[in-house]
């Protein structure tokens, strides 16, 4: 039997939630490759997502990477129809269709067009710029809607934390409120970080506090901070970059205290600043999200004293919890460090050039170390004529700073 797995898509979180068009294509797949005697390893599957790129969904790249594995030695690919593997022309040409090729990979599509033909390639060309051509008026349609939204004072996006949807009688358009169970939240975040707590801070006391999001667990960091930087609360919204002031729905906080907010997260932050400097701050980043890996020093006591350790870490600002499971000895780096350059052959004729780089700055370096001792040493000796000045015209400073003639 042919090995093949299948691939479902619906593009609404409303599709998704509701479970009836995911489920419908993953009984019609599984009724294909039963009918035409396939053997369906598996079915992979984007709940709510666009078909527009590959890159916002997880289950179709998922797909492509057991399907480039030559041990699965997958042959086919099941779709209901072509626009729910993807809604881009140039996508589906450029990296889709290619891959397929490239790994022997046939794509069968439901009640479509099969075969390698040049026609059946035309066709699903043709489709495919269709799709893509309802994918663009779909999002046309949708920003008209979104400006009437606005016309009318409504806020034309999902509420914030804080607020919710109400149906309004004899109105096309939801109306927007105050969440009387979340709002408390909105005004205490605020409230904290006007009495001068960090963002990091703030999440810790929320949570502890009860602040949870709709999956019981403790929001990121960059929810507190978006919230923070959000201009809604205040009665008004950004639209396509414009301020939208006359609103149909209340104010949470004032705009006094949102600029208040503002300013103080836009402070610069004193009580981090450093004189260290560690070696290796700017030249490694964390394996899992990619943030910089920022440095401190440790004290370690042991029977033979104290003695000072560096620890590089991540510095978790995209808000993951890799952190505390990402610290790390300097001396391990050094020694990684030290063990790849072991492994790299510089050239013959390459040393000598290196040789005279290395010159020319211990050279520039000695120059301007000079310059500098030099540049002292003429402010020292016009401080000394000063000095001198003053003594040769009898004029005396006591400790109290006054002056007498001698």
């Amino acid at each position: 039997m042919v090995r093949a797995v299948g691939y479902a898509r619906v593009s609404s979180n409303k599709q998704s939630n509701s479970g009836y068009s995911i489920e419908h294509q993953k009984r019609d797949i599984e009724f294909y490759s039963t009918l035409h005697n396939y053997e369906l390893v598996s079915i992979y599957e984007d709940g709510g997502k666009s078909g527009s790129s590959i890159d916002k969904r997880q289950g179709i790249k998922d797909l492509l990477k057991f399907c480039s594995d030559p041990k699965n030695k997958i042959k086919t690919v099941i779709v209901c129809s072509l626009d729910r593997i993807s809604r881009s022309t140039a996508e589906y040409t450029s990296m889709i269709e290619p891959f397929f090729n490239k790994h022997g990979i046939e794509l069968l599509v439901i009640g479509g067009v099969n075969g390698n033909t040049c026609d059946v390639e035309m066709v699903r060309e043709m489709n495919m710029v269709y799709a893509n051509y309802e994918r663009k008026l779909g999002i046309k349609r949708t920003k008209e809607g979104l400006r009437g939204k606005v016309e009318t004072g409504q806020f034309p996006y999902h509420p914030p934390i804080g607020y919710k949807n109400i149906i309004k009688p004899g109105s096309r358009y939801k109306e927007m409120v105050i969440d009387e169970e979340n709002v408390f939240w909105v005004r205490q975040i605020f409230n904290l970080c006007l009495e001068g707590d960090s963002i990091v801070t703030i999440t810790k006391k929320l949570y502890s506090m009860g602040f949870r999001n709709k999956n019981g667990k403790k929001h990121p960091k960059s929810t507190i901070c978006h919230l923070l930087h959000n201009i809604t609360y205040t009665g008004k919204f950004e639209f396509e970059g414009r301020l939208i002031e006359d609103t149909k729905y209340p104010p949470i906080i004032s705009e006094a205290m949102f600029y208040a907010v503002q300013e103080k997260l836009n402070a610069p932050n004193k009580t981090r600043q450093t004189h260290t400097k560690f070696p290796y701050t700017e030249c490694i980043k964390c394996s899992h999200c990619g943030c910089q890996m920022t440095a401190e020093i440790k004290k370690k006591v042991s029977q033979n004293g104290t003695k000072d350790y560096t620890y590089y870490h991540c510095t978790g600002n995209k808000g993951g919890d890799c952190k505390k499971n990402s610290y790390i000895r300097e001396e391990i780096i050094e020694d990684t460090i030290t063990q790849i350059l072991s492994y790299i052959t510089i050239p013959e004729y390459m040393l000598d050039n290196i040789k005279n780089e290395l010159k020319k700055i211990h050279k520039k370096q000695g120059t301007d170390f000079e310059f500098r001792k030099n540049k002292l040493k003429s402010r020292i000796n016009k401080i000394d004529e000063c000095i001198k000045t003053i003594f040769e015209s009898g004029v005396n400073v006591d400790s109290d700073g006054i002056k007498t003639v001698l």
